[in-house]
């Protein structure tokens, strides 16, 4: 269950079930995403109104082609990562937070990816890219480093830090 109380008093504002384990992942615009293992939903935070929901559980990063959650995730996040329905490749969609629309379908996430900002960048087998989150354009794309080891993709604001080689920029 999920309770929304009030800071100053702890009153309960609104409640709602949510499954088994939930984690509060992403939150934009007035819409708290919680994923458990019983799927994702996403709800008004001011009323706890279920605006969209799916059976499949999310991450704000993808690793090994499967969304994940960091333990101390940053929840202002406009996007999470679902696994792509039917897929056997193990691809994930981009979902917007507010709606749960797919922006980005089938994103190769072979090594990580997560959403800096507004864009989501993809770590593959073959390269890493920026895709936009609004338009689901590919904004820049660089080819991988194969001798890289997997690695998060911190970052500080609109910079995202990768490892290169030397020489090559």
């Amino acid at each position: 269950r999920l309770v929304a109380r009030l800071i100053d008093t702890g009153h309960q504002v609104w409640w709602a079930e949510v499954g088994e384990d939930p984690r509060a992942i992403a939150q934009h615009a007035g819409v708290l995403v919680v994923s458990s293992r019983s799927g994702t939903v996403g709800h008004d935070l001011t009323s706890g109104v279920e605006l969209w929901t799916s059976a499949r559980p999310s991450g704000t990063e993808c690793k090994q082609r499967a969304p994940w959650s960091p333990d101390s995730p940053d929840l202002r996040q406009p996007a999470v990562f679902l696994p792509t329905p039917g897929s056997d490749t193990h691809t994930v969609d981009v979902h917007r937070v507010g709606d749960g629309e797919v922006l980005i379908g089938s994103l190769d996430c072979s090594a990580a990816g997560r959403i800096v900002s507004d864009v989501a960048v993809e770590h593959g087998s073959d390269s890493i890219r920026g895709v936009s989150v609004s338009t689901g354009e590919t904004r820049w794309e660089q080819e991988w480093i194969r001798d890289a080891q997997a690695f998060a993709l911190p970052d500080t604001g609109d910079v995202i830090h990768i490892p290169g080689e030397e020489g090559r920029y």
